[in-house]
């Protein structure tokens, strides 16, 4: 006779290491996040998918513990606020699938000039044009420039206008009554 001995090992448990919502704030440009994917007990083989078509979910392996980076595109979306769910399935894990959802933040603005000749050369006193999607209001509108108020001289839907206060062009904000779109916008 010889002896047979079976090792019975439990059954993994996958952990990932964000809060229940990993968010990114888009400006126009891809945004991406990475984080750890995890298992209890022993390694679990997986697959990824994300139910938007905005949010793209890749993997340094496909086996625990590994690096999940989700990259949000908001290529062709107005600005508002979106939320995915990605779903990691390992068959052999007691919680399959896990889930977890990311939301989206889509800045309204999404590009600015001056009015004398559309760059983004900009100083005190001079008019700022904020392009973008979804910046019409309904109400009032108000503009910040570093904090300080900045005049509102036109609004529609894709574009806001503003005079530059004395603070000087560093980051604008353009918002409305019904929400805000901020401008990441940079000058040198």
């Amino acid at each position: 006779t010889v002896p047979i001995i079976v090792t019975v090992f439990p059954r993994p448990t996958l952990s990932v290491n964000t809060p229940s919502q990993a968010r990114a704030i888009a400006d126009g440009a891809p945004q991406t996040q990475t984080v750890q994917l995890a298992s209890t007990q022993r390694p679990a083989a997986f697959t990824l998918a994300s139910d938007a078509r905005w949010l793209s979910v890749d993997s340094d392996r496909s086996i625990t513990p590994a690096q999940l980076k989700l990259t949000a595109n908001p290529s062709g979306l107005a600005g508002g606020t979106y939320t995915a769910r990605v779903t990691v399935t390992a068959p052999d894990a007691t919680n399959n699938p896990l889930t977890f959802n990311v939301t989206l933040v889509v800045n309204g603005v999404r590009g600015a000039g001056n009015n004398a000749n559309g760059d983004a050369t900009v100083a005190p006193n001079t008019i700022l044009n904020l392009y973008g999607t979804g910046l019409s209001c309904i109400g009032t509108s108000s503009a910040t420039v570093n904090g300080v108020d900045a005049p509102v001289l036109y609004t529609s839907s894709g574009q806001v206008s503003i005079v530059i206060p004395q603070a000087g062009p560093i980051v604008a904000a353009a918002t409305r009554d019904a929400g805000s779109h901020d401008a990441s916008i940079h000058w040198m």
